[in-house]
């Protein structure tokens, strides 16, 4: 018995090796998108009809609109955008959130990145982030 456990964690231990691989590459084809200013990056890597991304600001949750902020993002070119991932979790195969850290336009944020795979790749389907300043530059509703 102890084989077979041992064995199934290795096989699991493997899968999701693979599945951080392909998380990343997502990920980071994000932070690229945001860098460069490349809308359609950002529409790759997004589940855009089905997306939400979500502020919290002293206690109160607000829900931006995803297509002004896309258009925030894009909006100009930011090359010194630091992005990073902190941990990627696993939930289920199909399921995975990422911790990551993003210097923004002088602001560093930390965000929960909520991401599902489908047919043609992992997506982020969720971004929700705690706002670090009383007046961020991020004000879109």
């Amino acid at each position: 018995m102890k084989h077979v456990i041992t064995v199934l964690m290795l096989a699991g231990l493997t899968a999701f090796a693979g599945v951080k691989e392909e998380v990343t590459e997502t990920v980071s084809t994000h932070f690229k998108a945001i860098e460069t200013g490349e809308v359609q990056l950002l529409e790759k890597v997004w589940l855009k009809d089905k997306a939400q991304i979500n502020e919290i600001n002293a206690g109160r949750v607000k829900t931006k609109d995803i297509n002004k902020t896309f258009a925030l993002w894009t909006s100009q070119k930011n090359p010194n955008l630091k992005g990073e991932i902190i941990s990627i979790t696993e939930i289920t195969g199909e399921l995975v959130i990422v911790k990551v850290s993003l210097n923004w336009k002088e602001t560093k944020y930390t965000d929960a990145l909520t991401l599902t795979k489908t047919r043609d790749g992992w997506k982020i389907i969720n971004k929700t982030y705690v706002n670090p300043e009383k007046e961020s530059g991020y004000s879109v509703e």
